[in-house]
């Protein structure tokens, strides 16, 4: 929250510097005692005044927009399904299997097409394709199941592999 809160302070400044900017090329007596007329340092003030308050406007506008997750449409209404929702889920799965650990899940949407990222650390013995392509299996069909959310691409990345010792 506090980051919210200088970020903002930040935006605040930065709107009242380039409001000073166009004050200063347009009415320049309130704001200095000397009239120094040089058109192209006026000119050069002004443009990056209006640039930074177009950038400003562009932001705030962006600040309010909604997040949207995944929508689900059916002959009742629509739900809205966030993207935690859909990490919690994808957590729960992966949290049964002991040989995954320190699971990092990026859910997005590129065009119309949902995907998945998952970050992960594994620990076993059998055959790496093997086991991520059993994780996508398994991932994609709780989706589908418990969302009823068709989910075009998960890919995993495994960021480090380390070898089960078998116990004898």
């Amino acid at each position: 929250m506090f980051k919210k809160f200088l970020f903002f302070i930040a935006w605040v400044g930065m709107l009242v510097l380039a409001s000073l900017g166009i004050v200063y090329v347009f009415i320049p007596k309130y704001l200095i005692a000397f009239q120094d007329d040089i058109f192209s340092r006026n000119m050069l003030i002004l443009a990056v005044s209006v640039t930074y308050i177009f950038i400003i406007i562009i932001k705030f506008i962006s600040l309010f927009k909604k997040e949207e997750g995944y929508i689900i449409k059916s002959d009742l209404g629509t739900v809205n399904i966030s993207l935690d929702s859909i990490k919690g889920v994808i957590k729960e799965i992966l949290s049964t299997d002991k040989e995954i650990k320190n699971t990092k899940i990026i859910c997005g949407k590129r065009r119309k097409k949902h995907y998945i990222l998952i970050n992960l650390d594994m620990i076993t013995n059998r055959s790496i394709a093997e086991k991520s392509e059993e994780l996508q299996r398994k991932i994609k069909s709780e989706i589908q199941d418990k969302l009823e959310l068709d989910i075009e691409t998960i890919e995993i990345k495994i960021k480090k592999v380390s070898l089960k010792v078998k116990e004898n």
